[in-house]
């Protein structure tokens, strides 16, 4: 778990960033709609390692106040980054074949917003890497992962259905 990083640890928030549109005029093509997801997903991959902070970078003997600092810090740049993810996708106006799964990853993505908050709360009674270890284990972690991997893995289901060849990157 040392050598996880907290990026990992919030669902590599660059892997899987999704588009942003303006929503004005005509509903978008389905094309039109993966095209703006692949921008924004490189887009989030170039912001994302501000907010990795390597675990296996933090020694085991690392006073207490210290640790929760640097966790705290890694924590809520993950979450600064995915709240200007969110607002990407929630301005995006999808098609109606994609409406439904839209949907479902906006409510993921918030859902990753909320435990990332938890998180934030939950490092001030640690004292250790294990400990935080257990925090996350105890989390909502692998149940938020999983409603953003199928949310994900459904929008990739229409591309590939329609014949749009895209790789969404749903599984890390």
């Amino acid at each position: 778990m040392r050598s996880v990083s907290l990026a990992i640890l919030v669902l590599a928030l660059g892997a899987v960033m999704l588009p942003g549109c303006d929503g004005g005029g005509a509903e978008p093509s389905l094309k039109e709609y993966y095209a703006e997801m692949v921008r924004v997903q490189v887009e989030g991959q170039q912001r994302t390692p501000s907010a990795n902070v390597n675990l296996g970078e933090i020694p085991a003997d690392t006073p207490p106040d210290e640790l929760r600092r640097r966790l705290k810090e890694g924590l809520r740049a993950s979450r600064g980054l995915n709240d200007a993810y969110l607002q990407d996708v929630k301005s995006i106006e999808p098609p109606g074949e994609a409406e439904a799964a839209h949907g479902e990853l906006v409510a993921a993505i918030s859902d990753v917003n909320a435990w990332l908050d938890g998180m934030i709360v939950g490092v001030d009674g640690i004292g250790s890497l294990d400990e935080f270890e257990a925090l996350v284990n105890r989390s909502a972690f692998l149940e938020v992962e999983q409603a953003f991997a199928e949310a994900c893995t459904e929008l990739q289901r229409i591309a590939t259905d329609d014949g749009i060849e895209v790789d969404l990157q749903c599984t890390h």
